[in-house]
């Protein structure tokens, strides 16, 4: 009798496993659908909020942003700082540079709060396409372009990051395309060129002092071109 019971019991498990599963991977696929609608309507407040609070006056950088505009943004980055499943951290990094493009040089108010989740973003492989690393970097050229005065502070920090980043690129034997890698270590070594222009050449200095261990000619490559400069890589910044 104990037998037969586990017979009927084993599938009916399995069966009710399966059954939960299917119905997780479809609330997750609803709720990726629903957040990224969501993102984009968020962006489209961004814009509106200026028009519909008459009192507050909107006329490029230097303009000042309703406080409303602060607390959407806020928002993105309360759900994003804690965010593990991938599905949803490609959405908000498919999103955030158009959010710091759109706030511009106000992206300055979130500065810590950005840098937690640029330092997070960067650190998880996020498979083949690599597309939160990708938009990640796009954020933060946008973040260093907007707000540059208040970047040698956390210089450090995102320099780490960045040559993190370049070695586990480099290190990759995993199934991403080699376009990708390219694009990953162009996007890092843009960033890099940036921080540098704005930090007056101190991270030429901090690299100067670093001992590449690696035997590895793309890691190399990517600094030597940092060392060099690039000017056509700085011409948004001023």
């Amino acid at each position: 009798m104990i037998r037969i019971i586990l017979k009927i019991s084993i599938p009916i498990v399995a069966q009710e496993e399966e059954k939960f599963i299917q119905q997780e991977l479809n609330s997750l696929k609803v709720n990726f659908s629903v957040l990224d609608t969501t993102l984009a309507v968020l962006l489209c407040l961004l814009d509106l909020f200026p028009v519909l609070e008459k009192g507050q006056h909107w006329s490029g950088d230097a303009a000042r942003a309703s406080m409303h505009c602060h607390e959407v943004f806020q928002l993105v980055l309360t759900h994003m700082e804690p965010e593990h499943r991938l599905l949803l951290w490609r959405t908000y990094a498919r999103h955030l540079p158009a959010f710091v493009k759109r706030l511009g040089i106000l992206a300055v108010w979130h500065l810590k709060r950005l840098e937690r989740v640029i330092v997070d973003y960067q650190e998880v492989y996020d498979g083949p396409e690599e597309e939160a690393r990708l938009k990640i970097l796009e954020t933060l050229k946008l973040l260093i372009q907007h707000t540059w005065p208040r970047i040698s502070c956390r210089l450090v920090l995102l320099l780490k990051a960045l040559l993190k980043l370049l070695c586990d690129i480099a290190g990759d034997t995993s199934l991403t395309p080699e376009s990708t890698k390219k694009a990953l270590l162009q996007e890092a070594t843009h960033c890099l060129i940036l921080l540098d222009h704005c930090s007056q050449g101190q991270v030429k200095g901090l690299l100067a002092k670093i001992v590449l261990t690696r035997e590895d000619s793309t890691v190399v490559s990517c600094t030597r071109q940092v060392q060099q400069g690039s000017t056509a890589a700085l011409c948004h910044v001023t």
